[in-house]
């Protein structure tokens, strides 16, 4: 039988999915999360997390693996622009009194519960000056990729590495 696209990525997830928890009684969360965790924008959101949370390991990995599957630098780019933008919202709550935890949870969308105590994390983390700068070297990253003939996925990778450290 011949499926959609669409389709024939779920079956390929379930299919993956099954051949992990293959033999386990029961399927939980952190199952579904270990088999099919390296897709497509989760990656992008890991990564971004990995940077906001300094993990330098992480974000070596996965900015490897973005780039060689093709992920656009201008789109990871933006998505930590994105993540920032947020960060910098939720410290504004929390420089006027409010907990990280509280902070967190008045940002709108809300953030996905699996990333909800990263952030809170992130807000002990980075400042509001913190936070200014790295959005300030994310847009003008994004200008010298646009603009020059930088190889932008060495740009991308020193530049997020940089911020994680």
């Amino acid at each position: 039988d011949i499926l959609p696209p669409d389709r024939m990525a779920m079956r390929s997830e379930i299919e993956k999915l099954a051949l992990y928890a293959k033999g386990k009684a029961s399927i939980e969360i952190n199952d579904v999360l270990a088999a099919v965790h390296d897709a497509g924008a989760a990656e992008l959101d890991d990564l971004i997390f990995a940077v906001g949370e300094g993990n330098t390991k992480r974000v070596t990995l996965l900015i490897d693996r973005l780039i060689d599957e093709q992920t656009s630098t201008v789109a990871i780019l933006r998505a930590a622009q994105r993540h920032f933008l947020r960060l910098q919202i939720a410290r504004y709550h929390m420089d006027k009194g409010a907990s990280a935890g509280e902070a967190v949870k008045k940002l709108q969308p809300p953030v996905f519960w699996k990333y909800a105590d990263s952030m809170t994390t992130q807000l002990r983390r980075w400042s509001a000056t913190k936070i200014d700068k790295a959005l300030t070297r994310l847009y003008e990253a994004e200008a010298a990729v646009k603009r020059t003939g930088t190889p932008d996925a060495t740009l991308c990778a020193q530049l997020l590495l940089g911020m994680a450290a």
